[in-house]
């Protein structure tokens, strides 16, 4: 009996809990180059989204630090509502949104890198030179993470 109840329920528990479907991917899904540069960009004052987020002077430094220097890399700023547009809900927490900032950068960025790749920068990174000629050594050494 038990059996045949687990084969007829439809019932999906990501789904019921979020709302939103569990197996559904991204919209940047095969866009995005192995070779990208992760940076995540929330503060519930200064940068609430990313049509309002203004940088300190300090911060728009290192970002600009990171840009200039990103050579053959790609440089991708994520705000926290363009965060399912790179990774599906059910790669995070259940409820990330409610995390502290730090926490969610945290989650997030995981969740990029385990999808794509790539590097995770903090926004306290000053980037004095590309990341490319650490990149090949560690391909040429078979590196994984």
């Amino acid at each position: 009996q038990w059996h045949r109840d687990l084969e007829i329920d439809t019932r999906h528990p990501y789904t019921e809990i979020t709302g939103a479907p569990a197996l559904q991917l991204p919209r940047k899904y095969g866009t995005i180059p192995e070779k990208t540069i992760w940076l995540y960009l929330y503060h519930p004052q200064t940068c609430p989204n990313s049509v309002k987020c203004v940088l300190s002077p300090k911060k728009q430094l290192l970002l600009d630090s990171i840009i200039h220097n990103k050579g053959s890399f790609r440089v991708e700023l994520v705000h926290k509502e363009q965060v399912e547009e790179f990774v599906n809900g059910v790669e995070l927490p259940f409820r990330w949104r409610e995390l502290t900032p730090k926490l969610q950068q945290g989650a997030v960025m995981n969740a990029l890198l385990a999808r794509y790749g790539g590097v995770a920068l903090d926004l306290c990174t000053c980037l004095l030179r590309p990341l490319d000629d650490y990149w090949n050594e560690m391909v040429a050494k078979g590196a994984s993470f």
